[in-house]
């Protein structure tokens, strides 16, 4: 499973329900809950409460994380997944976004 938000995280819980090995590989260790995002700027919430993390979810529910960045996926070369689901989202280009999805609090 390639992405750790919302789809990648739900199909990750889905499929190791029906006993599938699952292996989660997200370059954040955390899912933004994007929905959580219209408080914040207002104050009514931290970027830290709309976030969940990674490493806890795995822990509940038992698939493997891999907190890296996915740089290249090539069907040439022979590896030991059975499949690939990519679950990959767009992320706003602009400054002020991209530095509160990078920040770890």
């Amino acid at each position: 499973m390639i992405g750790g938000g919302f789809a990648g995280v739900e199909a990750a819980i889905r499929l190791k329900k029906y006993n599938f090995d699952v292996t989660l590989i997200s370059e954040r260790d955390f899912m933004y809950i994007y929905p959580l995002s219209i408080w914040i700027p207002i104050g009514a919430l931290d970027f830290k409460d709309a976030v969940l993390p990674l490493n806890k979810l795995s822990a509940v529910h038992k698939f493997n994380l891999i907190i890296d960045a996915a740089v290249k996926i090539s069907a040439k070369e022979k590896k030991s997944y059975a499949k690939t689901v990519l679950t990959i989202s767009i992320i706003s280009s602009s400054p002020s976004a991209q530095e509160k999805l990078n920040r770890r609090e």
